[in-house]
């Protein structure tokens, strides 16, 4: 009877491993589809400002490249966002990077995101507190 439970046991984790296995191929895939997405939106809002630009009178068309300029930006702005987050997370479980990430947000800075442990944390307060009585 102890055999059986430990079997039972057995198998539940292995079940759960496998779960774990495939979630974690199933964000990789997501985090490169919402990087993929951003970065086609980003291209979309430039060809639609340069699109505008035959419909409209010449006086409008400052502010028509301007408005998709910066709708192209924002865009490419929370592709880096994630970039960084997402590559900064992969790294520090030890994860390998799609190879399908898209190539110009490969190189994302990486920063760390992590909370400090706490003496750590502690010596850069006590430092921070020094600094301040120097300056007065």
């Amino acid at each position: 009877e102890l055999d059986e439970g430990l079997r039972v046991d057995w198998a539940m984790s292995l079940a759960r491993a496998e779960r774990w296995e495939e979630e974690v191929v199933l964000v990789k895939a997501e985090m490169v589809r919402a990087l993929q997405k951003l970065t086609r939106e980003s291209a979309r809002w430039r060809l639609k400002g340069l699109h505008y630009l035959s419909h409209v009178a010449p006086r409008f068309h400052a502010g028509i490249v301007a408005y998709s300029e910066k709708k192209a930006v924002l865009f490419e702005d929370l592709a880096q966002d994630f970039a960084n987050t997402w590559l900064d997370s992969l790294h520090h479980h030890n994860v390998d990077v799609p190879d399908n990430w898209p190539v110009h947000l490969r190189s994302a800075i990486i920063t760390p995101r992590y909370v400090k442990k706490r003496k750590d944390r502690l010596k850069l307060r006590k430092r921070a507190v020094v600094v301040e009585d120097d300056v007065d």
